[in-house]
Protein backbone atom coordinates (compact mmCIF):
# COMPACT_ATOMS: atom_id res chain seq x y z
CA UNK A 1 0.00 0.00 0.00
CA UNK A 2 1.30 3.45 -0.93
CA UNK A 3 2.14 5.84 1.88
CA UNK A 4 2.16 9.47 0.74
CA UNK A 5 2.34 12.80 2.52
CA UNK A 6 -0.44 15.36 2.13
CA UNK A 7 1.70 17.36 -0.32
CA UNK A 8 2.49 14.24 -2.34
CA UNK A 9 -1.18 13.35 -2.53
CA UNK A 10 -2.03 16.89 -3.60
CA UNK A 11 0.70 16.89 -6.24
CA UNK A 12 -0.50 13.54 -7.54
CA UNK A 13 -4.08 14.78 -7.76
CA UNK A 14 -3.00 18.02 -9.47
CA UNK A 15 -1.01 16.03 -12.01
CA UNK A 16 -4.25 14.27 -12.91
CA UNK A 17 -6.28 17.50 -13.03
CA UNK A 18 -3.86 19.17 -15.46
CA UNK A 19 -1.77 22.37 -15.87
CA UNK A 20 -4.59 24.86 -15.30
CA UNK A 21 -5.48 23.31 -11.95
CA UNK A 22 -1.79 23.14 -11.02
CA UNK A 23 -1.29 26.88 -11.64
CA UNK A 24 -4.43 27.86 -9.71
CA UNK A 25 -3.49 25.68 -6.76
CA UNK A 26 0.14 26.77 -6.54
CA UNK A 27 -0.84 30.44 -6.59
CA UNK A 28 -3.16 29.96 -3.62
CA UNK A 29 -0.68 28.04 -1.42
CA UNK A 30 1.79 29.50 1.01
CA UNK A 31 5.30 29.72 -0.55
CA UNK A 32 6.76 26.81 1.42
CA UNK A 33 4.04 24.33 0.47
CA UNK A 34 3.88 25.63 -3.11
CA UNK A 35 7.63 25.13 -3.52
CA UNK A 36 7.45 21.57 -2.17
CA UNK A 37 4.44 20.60 -4.32
CA UNK A 38 6.01 22.26 -7.37
CA UNK A 39 9.15 20.15 -7.00
CA UNK A 40 7.08 16.97 -6.88
CA UNK A 41 5.14 18.08 -9.97
CA UNK A 42 8.44 18.71 -11.79
CA UNK A 43 9.50 15.17 -10.93
CA UNK A 44 6.25 13.84 -12.36
CA UNK A 45 6.97 15.66 -15.63
CA UNK A 46 10.26 13.77 -15.92
CA UNK A 47 8.86 10.50 -14.61
CA UNK A 48 5.03 10.45 -14.77
CA UNK A 49 3.17 8.78 -11.88
CA UNK A 50 2.62 5.07 -12.25
CA UNK A 51 -0.76 3.52 -12.92
CA UNK A 52 -0.83 2.27 -9.34
CA UNK A 53 -0.27 5.80 -8.04
CA UNK A 54 -3.01 7.25 -10.24
CA UNK A 55 -5.40 4.48 -9.19
CA UNK A 56 -4.51 5.18 -5.57
CA UNK A 57 -5.35 8.87 -5.71
CA UNK A 58 -8.49 8.25 -7.75
CA UNK A 59 -9.65 5.63 -5.27
CA UNK A 60 -9.07 8.04 -2.40
CA UNK A 61 -10.53 10.98 -4.30
CA UNK A 62 -13.64 11.03 -2.11
CA UNK A 63 -11.48 11.46 0.96
CA UNK A 64 -9.22 14.17 -0.37
CA UNK A 65 -11.42 16.14 -2.76
CA UNK A 66 -12.42 18.73 -0.17
CA UNK A 67 -8.81 19.54 0.65
CA UNK A 68 -8.00 19.90 -3.04
CA UNK A 69 -11.07 22.00 -3.70
CA UNK A 70 -10.32 24.39 -0.85
CA UNK A 71 -6.80 24.78 -2.21
CA UNK A 72 -8.05 25.43 -5.73
CA UNK A 73 -10.75 27.84 -4.62
CA UNK A 74 -9.46 29.71 -1.56
CA UNK A 75 -12.58 31.76 -0.99
CA UNK A 76 -13.25 30.82 2.61
CA UNK A 77 -12.53 33.83 4.76
CA UNK A 78 -11.71 34.02 8.45
CA UNK A 79 -15.19 32.88 9.41
CA UNK A 80 -14.01 32.30 12.94
CA UNK A 81 -13.18 35.95 13.53
CA UNK A 82 -15.22 38.30 15.62
CA UNK A 83 -16.89 39.83 12.58
CA UNK A 84 -18.29 36.42 11.61
CA UNK A 85 -20.20 36.00 14.85
CA UNK A 86 -23.95 36.31 14.74
CA UNK A 87 -26.37 36.93 17.56
CA UNK A 88 -28.34 33.76 18.23
CA UNK A 89 -31.57 35.62 18.86
CA UNK A 90 -31.46 37.60 15.62
CA UNK A 91 -29.55 35.67 12.99
CA UNK A 92 -30.26 32.40 11.25
CA UNK A 93 -27.79 30.06 9.47
CA UNK A 94 -28.79 31.62 6.15
CA UNK A 95 -27.73 35.05 7.41
CA UNK A 96 -24.24 33.76 8.08
CA UNK A 97 -23.96 32.40 4.55
CA UNK A 98 -25.18 35.52 2.80
CA UNK A 99 -21.77 37.20 2.82
CA UNK A 100 -20.13 34.45 0.77
CA UNK A 101 -20.90 32.15 -2.12
CA UNK A 102 -19.83 29.25 0.07
CA UNK A 103 -21.78 28.21 3.17
CA UNK A 104 -20.26 29.69 6.30
CA UNK A 105 -20.49 28.56 9.93
CA UNK A 106 -23.02 30.27 12.22
CA UNK A 107 -21.64 31.42 15.55
CA UNK A 108 -23.73 31.82 18.70
CA UNK A 109 -22.98 34.28 21.49
CA UNK A 110 -23.02 32.80 24.97
CA UNK A 111 -26.16 33.69 26.95
CA UNK A 112 -25.44 35.01 30.43
CA UNK A 113 -27.72 33.21 32.94
CA UNK A 114 -30.29 35.59 34.38
CA UNK A 115 -31.58 33.36 37.18
CA UNK A 116 -34.74 32.60 35.17
CA UNK A 117 -33.91 29.42 33.27
CA UNK A 118 -37.14 29.48 31.26
CA UNK A 119 -36.37 32.97 29.98
CA UNK A 120 -32.76 31.97 29.31
CA UNK A 121 -33.83 28.96 27.22
CA UNK A 122 -35.99 31.21 25.09
CA UNK A 123 -32.98 33.36 24.30
CA UNK A 124 -31.15 30.46 22.66
CA UNK A 125 -31.17 29.49 18.99
CA UNK A 126 -33.47 26.59 17.98
CA UNK A 127 -30.43 24.69 16.67
CA UNK A 128 -28.70 24.79 20.06
CA UNK A 129 -31.76 23.36 21.81
CA UNK A 130 -32.54 20.72 19.18
CA UNK A 131 -28.93 19.51 19.20
CA UNK A 132 -29.25 18.76 22.92
CA UNK A 133 -32.76 17.30 22.76
CA UNK A 134 -32.31 15.07 19.70
CA UNK A 135 -30.74 12.33 21.83
CA UNK A 136 -33.09 12.70 24.81
CA UNK A 137 -36.20 10.72 25.69
CA UNK A 138 -39.33 12.17 24.01
CA UNK A 139 -40.84 12.77 27.44
CA UNK A 140 -37.86 14.95 28.37
CA UNK A 141 -38.14 16.73 25.04
CA UNK A 142 -41.80 17.51 25.75
CA UNK A 143 -40.91 18.78 29.22
CA UNK A 144 -38.46 21.30 27.76
CA UNK A 145 -40.72 22.31 24.88
CA UNK A 146 -43.46 23.28 27.34
CA UNK A 147 -41.18 26.06 28.60
CA UNK A 148 -40.55 27.58 25.18
CA UNK A 149 -42.51 30.10 23.15
CA UNK A 150 -44.75 28.67 20.44
CA UNK A 151 -42.48 29.99 17.71
CA UNK A 152 -39.35 28.53 19.26
CA UNK A 153 -41.13 25.22 19.96
CA UNK A 154 -42.11 24.95 16.31
CA UNK A 155 -38.57 25.62 15.11
CA UNK A 156 -37.08 23.08 17.52
CA UNK A 157 -39.64 20.43 16.53
CA UNK A 158 -38.82 20.88 12.86
CA UNK A 159 -35.14 20.23 13.58
CA UNK A 160 -35.70 17.05 15.57
CA UNK A 161 -35.65 13.53 14.05
CA UNK A 162 -39.18 12.57 12.99
CA UNK A 163 -39.45 9.66 15.44
CA UNK A 164 -38.50 11.85 18.42
CA UNK A 165 -40.71 14.68 17.17
CA UNK A 166 -43.79 12.48 16.79
CA UNK A 167 -43.45 10.92 20.24
CA UNK A 168 -42.73 14.28 21.88
CA UNK A 169 -45.94 15.72 20.45
CA UNK A 170 -47.89 12.87 22.03
CA UNK A 171 -46.40 13.71 25.42
CA UNK A 172 -47.08 17.40 24.85
CA UNK A 173 -50.77 16.60 24.46
CA UNK A 174 -50.83 14.92 27.88
CA UNK A 175 -50.89 16.58 31.28
CA UNK A 176 -47.48 16.70 32.92
CA UNK A 177 -47.10 15.00 36.33
CA UNK A 178 -43.38 15.67 36.74
CA UNK A 179 -42.41 17.43 39.96
CA UNK A 180 -41.24 21.07 39.73
CA UNK A 181 -37.90 20.11 41.22
CA UNK A 182 -37.15 17.62 38.42
CA UNK A 183 -38.41 20.09 35.83
CA UNK A 184 -36.01 22.69 37.17
CA UNK A 185 -33.09 20.24 37.04
CA UNK A 186 -33.87 19.23 33.46
CA UNK A 187 -34.22 22.82 32.30
CA UNK A 188 -30.96 23.90 33.89
CA UNK A 189 -29.12 20.91 32.42
CA UNK A 190 -30.60 21.54 28.98
CA UNK A 191 -29.74 25.24 29.10
CA UNK A 192 -26.15 24.59 30.17
CA UNK A 193 -25.59 22.04 27.39
CA UNK A 194 -27.30 24.12 24.71
CA UNK A 195 -25.53 27.32 25.76
CA UNK A 196 -22.20 25.48 25.36
CA UNK A 197 -22.89 24.97 21.64
CA UNK A 198 -21.19 27.97 20.07
CA UNK A 199 -21.10 27.11 16.36
CA UNK A 200 -23.23 25.49 13.71
CA UNK A 201 -21.26 24.11 10.79
CA UNK A 202 -22.94 24.40 7.38
CA UNK A 203 -24.39 21.29 5.78
CA UNK A 204 -22.63 20.96 2.44
CA UNK A 205 -24.07 18.71 -0.23
CA UNK A 206 -21.13 16.49 -1.15
CA UNK A 207 -22.58 15.80 -4.58
CA UNK A 208 -22.79 19.54 -5.37
CA UNK A 209 -19.17 20.08 -4.41
CA UNK A 210 -17.95 17.06 -6.35
CA UNK A 211 -20.01 17.97 -9.42
CA UNK A 212 -18.54 21.48 -9.36
CA UNK A 213 -15.04 20.05 -9.32
CA UNK A 214 -15.84 17.39 -11.93
CA UNK A 215 -16.99 20.05 -14.38
CA UNK A 216 -13.42 21.39 -14.51
CA UNK A 217 -11.98 18.03 -15.59
CA UNK A 218 -11.62 16.48 -19.02
CA UNK A 219 -14.31 13.98 -19.98
CA UNK A 220 -11.93 10.99 -19.75
CA UNK A 221 -10.65 11.85 -16.28
CA UNK A 222 -14.16 12.70 -15.12
CA UNK A 223 -15.50 9.36 -16.31
CA UNK A 224 -12.68 7.48 -14.60
CA UNK A 225 -13.33 9.23 -11.29
CA UNK A 226 -17.08 8.64 -11.54
CA UNK A 227 -16.48 4.94 -12.09
CA UNK A 228 -14.29 4.78 -9.01
CA UNK A 229 -16.83 6.63 -6.88
CA UNK A 230 -19.58 4.36 -8.22
CA UNK A 231 -17.72 1.31 -6.94
CA UNK A 232 -18.16 2.62 -3.39
CA UNK A 233 -21.40 4.56 -3.74
CA UNK A 234 -23.54 4.13 -6.86
CA UNK A 235 -26.17 6.57 -5.62
CA UNK A 236 -23.62 9.34 -5.05
CA UNK A 237 -22.06 8.78 -8.48
CA UNK A 238 -25.49 8.95 -10.14
CA UNK A 239 -26.34 12.17 -8.27
CA UNK A 240 -23.03 13.76 -9.25
CA UNK A 241 -23.58 12.81 -12.87
CA UNK A 242 -27.05 14.38 -12.84
CA UNK A 243 -25.50 17.68 -11.70
CA UNK A 244 -22.62 17.82 -14.18
CA UNK A 245 -24.61 19.80 -16.71
CA UNK A 246 -26.48 23.06 -16.18
CA UNK A 247 -28.84 25.11 -18.31
CA UNK A 248 -26.15 27.77 -18.80
CA UNK A 249 -24.15 25.15 -20.73
CA UNK A 250 -26.11 26.32 -23.76
CA UNK A 251 -23.67 29.26 -23.81
CA UNK A 252 -20.78 26.78 -24.27
CA UNK A 253 -22.30 25.29 -27.43
CA UNK A 254 -21.93 26.30 -31.04
CA UNK A 255 -25.07 27.15 -32.99
CA UNK A 256 -25.35 23.73 -34.65
CA UNK A 257 -25.01 22.01 -31.27
CA UNK A 258 -27.68 24.28 -29.76
CA UNK A 259 -29.97 23.18 -32.55
CA UNK A 260 -29.18 19.52 -31.86
CA UNK A 261 -30.06 19.93 -28.18
CA UNK A 262 -33.30 21.75 -28.97
CA UNK A 263 -34.22 19.11 -31.51
CA UNK A 264 -33.89 16.38 -28.89
CA UNK A 265 -35.57 18.34 -26.08
CA UNK A 266 -39.19 18.89 -25.01
CA UNK A 267 -39.43 22.40 -26.48
CA UNK A 268 -42.90 22.84 -25.01
CA UNK A 269 -41.02 23.43 -21.73
CA UNK A 270 -38.61 25.97 -23.22
CA UNK A 271 -40.65 29.07 -22.40
CA UNK A 272 -40.67 28.01 -18.76
CA UNK A 273 -36.97 27.12 -18.74
CA UNK A 274 -36.05 30.52 -20.21
CA UNK A 275 -37.64 32.46 -17.36
CA UNK A 276 -35.14 34.81 -15.65
CA UNK A 277 -32.24 33.81 -17.92
CA UNK A 278 -29.57 36.28 -18.98
CA UNK A 279 -30.50 38.17 -22.18
CA UNK A 280 -27.43 36.84 -24.04
CA UNK A 281 -28.26 33.22 -23.26
CA UNK A 282 -31.93 33.71 -24.13
CA UNK A 283 -31.01 35.27 -27.47
CA UNK A 284 -28.52 32.50 -28.26
CA UNK A 285 -31.21 29.85 -27.80
CA UNK A 286 -34.02 31.70 -29.56
CA UNK A 287 -31.77 32.64 -32.50
CA UNK A 288 -31.33 28.94 -33.21
CA UNK A 289 -35.04 28.28 -33.60
CA UNK A 290 -37.26 28.61 -36.63
CA UNK A 291 -39.15 31.89 -36.94
CA UNK A 292 -42.48 30.24 -36.13
CA UNK A 293 -41.12 28.27 -33.15
CA UNK A 294 -39.42 31.37 -31.76
CA UNK A 295 -42.60 33.45 -32.01
CA UNK A 296 -44.54 30.73 -30.23
CA UNK A 297 -42.04 30.58 -27.35
CA UNK A 298 -41.85 34.37 -27.03
CA UNK A 299 -45.65 34.70 -26.97
CA UNK A 300 -45.89 32.01 -24.31
CA UNK A 301 -43.26 33.77 -22.20
CA UNK A 302 -45.22 37.02 -22.34
CA UNK A 303 -48.22 35.38 -20.71
CA UNK A 304 -46.22 33.72 -17.95
CA UNK A 305 -46.52 35.51 -14.61
CA UNK A 306 -45.61 34.55 -11.04
CA UNK A 307 -43.74 31.45 -12.18
CA UNK A 308 -42.47 29.33 -9.28
CA UNK A 309 -38.71 28.92 -9.15
CA UNK A 310 -39.03 25.18 -8.61
CA UNK A 311 -41.08 24.90 -11.81
CA UNK A 312 -38.38 26.71 -13.76
CA UNK A 313 -35.71 24.43 -12.29
CA UNK A 314 -37.75 21.33 -13.15
CA UNK A 315 -38.06 22.49 -16.77
CA UNK A 316 -34.35 23.22 -17.06
CA UNK A 317 -33.44 19.77 -15.78
CA UNK A 318 -35.04 18.29 -18.91
CA UNK A 319 -32.70 20.29 -21.16
CA UNK A 320 -29.68 19.63 -18.94
CA UNK A 321 -30.31 15.90 -19.27
CA UNK A 322 -30.32 16.15 -23.07
CA UNK A 323 -27.07 18.15 -23.04
CA UNK A 324 -25.52 15.43 -20.88
CA UNK A 325 -26.74 12.61 -23.10
CA UNK A 326 -25.49 14.23 -26.31
CA UNK A 327 -22.16 15.16 -24.73
CA UNK A 328 -21.64 11.60 -23.49
CA UNK A 329 -22.42 10.32 -26.96
CA UNK A 330 -19.93 12.73 -28.51
CA UNK A 331 -22.62 14.39 -30.62
CA UNK A 332 -21.98 17.89 -29.27
CA UNK A 333 -18.92 19.74 -28.01
CA UNK A 334 -18.90 21.89 -24.89
CA UNK A 335 -16.32 24.66 -25.23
Amino acid sequence: MLVLSTEEKLALLLSVLGPEAEQSALKSMNPTRANFVSKILDEYKVEPPSRDEVDYIVQDFNSYFSFALETLEPQLKNAGGKNAKSNSSNNSPSDAASSSSKPQPTYFDSVEPSGNVQADLNRLDPFQISEVLKNDHPKTVALVLRQLSNELTGSVLESLPSEIRNQAVVFLSQESTISPRIVDQVLNSTFASANAITVRMPVIDQSDTLAELMRTLSKNVRQELLEKISEDNEELAATIKSKLYVFDDFSRLGDRDVQKVLGASPTEKLALALQNTEPELKSKILDNMSKRARQSVEEEMEYMTDVAEEDVDAARVLFEAVIGQLDDAGEITLK
